[in-house]
């Protein structure tokens, strides 16, 4: 393959390198202070309209093993519930969301909440299927600049877990871990009501569809797993099963091909504000000289038919990152998205606390 010409990446993804220095490294004071003034203060603003009841239910330890405790089924959730709130402590959770996501991110984790609804009637009024039974939980203590602390919302089909270390008041690093991140969406397409036809995976999902549809037989072959997977491999507690990386590697594809890769990626990066995405997107490319060179140390391997009205399953695989999508059914989708450098956020604790007493 020829390499893409740098002056196409740079049109293409401008606005994501200069957020990134490493992995979980957001450069800048200007960074930094952001950060503090929206996520942290988003954080702070609810704490204070919480009772301490409802504190007790939402404040935890940041070292507590309920951190690394994510998942996307339904199920019961330690944490303070949308259901348990009043209306003004919702909207501060919506505000809370909403510093750490894009506007698009922030629509797909709503909409994921939605979609209980349809559930609810699909399923005959089964009272599992509501929207009021995701759970915040926060990690530590946003109100000190000084601590480490973290935040997540979780249900059904979404588990957002972020976390924040600074290493100091405000003059250096803040390390930012944004994964592991789930969305999944049943019914993948809403097939009733007035909403009908809409799909809240249809970026992610339309874009595959049209990556895999432009390789040639020989690049299908290197592309094609034996089987597919009955879902995401990297799912709760398989954080890092995904060890080695198989598929058709992007130093094979051509450039219109290259030029999607780069259109899913800036799909699933661009779910996070701009103060959180160059983390992610960091993972993704592991290397900046391969950016510049216009060749990334990454994968895709597929597994099904390649038509976006069957199930599929895809993946998209580095040394330091992975986005997994898989259709379980024709109408029931499955997508995580991981940083395989700090899967669990483990690391960016751990060196946290070396450095600081609390």
């Amino acid at each position: 393959m020829k390499n893409l010409p740098l002056t196409v990446l740079l049109v293409l993804f401008a606005s994501l390198l200069p957020a990134c220095h490493t992995h979980r490294e957001v450069v800048g004071v200007a960074f930094h202070e952001e950060v503090n003034r929206s996520t942290r203060g988003a954080a702070t603003a609810l704490l204070g309209k919480l009772s301490e009841d409802q504190k007790k239910l939402a404040l935890h330890d940041i070292k507590a093993p309920l951190k690394s405790d994510w998942h996307f089924i339904p199920r019961q959730r330690q944490g303070l519930t949308l259901g348990d709130m009043t209306n003004e402590q919702k909207t501060l959770v919506h505000h809370l969301m909403q510093t750490a996501l894009s506007d698009s991110g922030y629509l797909k984790a709503t909409d994921i909440i939605w979609l209980e609804t349809v559930l609810y009637e699909m399923s005959n009024q089964d009272p599992t299927r509501d929207p009021g039974k995701y759970a915040l939980q926060i990690f530590g203590d946003p109100t000190d600049e000084q601590a480490a602390w973290g935040w997540r919302l979780e249900g059904h089909h979404l588990s957002l877990n972020l976390t924040y270390a600074p290493t100091d008041l405000s003059h250096r690093p803040l390390k930012i871990a944004v994964t592991p991140v789930f969305f999944g969406t049943n019914p993948a397409v809403v097939q009733h009501g007035p909403l009908a036809g809409k799909r809240v995976l249809s970026n992610i999902h339309s874009l595959a569809v049209e990556l895999a549809t432009a390789m040639n037989d020989e690049q299908r072959k290197k592309m094609m797993l034996d089987q597919k997977p009955r879902d995401v491999i990297a799912g709760p507690g398989r954080e890092k099963a995904l060890s080695e990386t198989v598929g058709l590697k992007h130093a094979e594809m051509t450039p219109k091909q290259s030029v999607l890769l780069y259109k899913i990626l800036h799909t699933v990066c661009g779910n996070f504000d701009m103060h959180h995405r160059g983390v992610l997107w960091g993972a993704a490319i592991a290397s900046r000289k391969q950016v510049y060179d216009g060749v990334l140390d990454l994968s895709i391997a597929w597994a099904g038919p390649i038509d976006a009205d069957k199930p599929f399953y895809f993946r998209i695989h580095g040394p330091a990152f992975v986005a997994e999508y898989s259709c379980q059914g024709i109408n029931h989708v499955h997508f995580v998205i991981h940083d395989l450098t700090d899967p669990l956020q483990e690391d960016l604790l751990k060196k946290h606390f070396e450095q600081h007493e609390h």
